[in-house]
């Protein structure tokens, strides 16, 4: 199951969503059908991945061949996947690393927390 926190894609301001909608969505279908993403959606470069390892959060490249900047960060679970954000990699020089988007950290985990009946 892949889950929008709150219920839609958090956009950093200035990020046109449509422009990345068929890439998102592309990521979608592959989860979804249980295949290996494309490898133009992960990073290029060696070296710590700090989101990854401060939060659980990936960062995937969402914006291959339109803007090389542009990111969709996910959180990966056994049985779920949670779309958090659509942001860029300005978030990796914030002086607490993506303080940003670290406030959906609370949102993300309620998401996490089964439906009451």
């Amino acid at each position: 199951m892949i889950t929008d926190v709150k219920g839609r894609l958090v956009t950093q301001p200035g990020i046109d969503l449509d422009r990345f909608a068929n890439r998102i969505a592309e990521v979608r279908e592959c989860i979804e059908a249980g295949r290996e993403l494309p490898a133009h959606f992960y990073r290029k470069f060696p070296g710590r991945d700090y989101l990854l390892e401060e939060l659980g959060w990936l960062h995937l490249h969402v914006g291959h061949g339109i803007d090389d900047r542009v990111l969709l960060i996910v959180e990966a679970l056994d049985d779920r996947v949670f779309f958090i954000a659509v942001t860029d990699h300005s978030i990796f020089s914030e002086r607490l690393r993506a303080k940003s988007l670290r406030r959906l950290g609370s949102k993300v985990a309620q998401a996490k927390l089964p439906k009451r009946k």
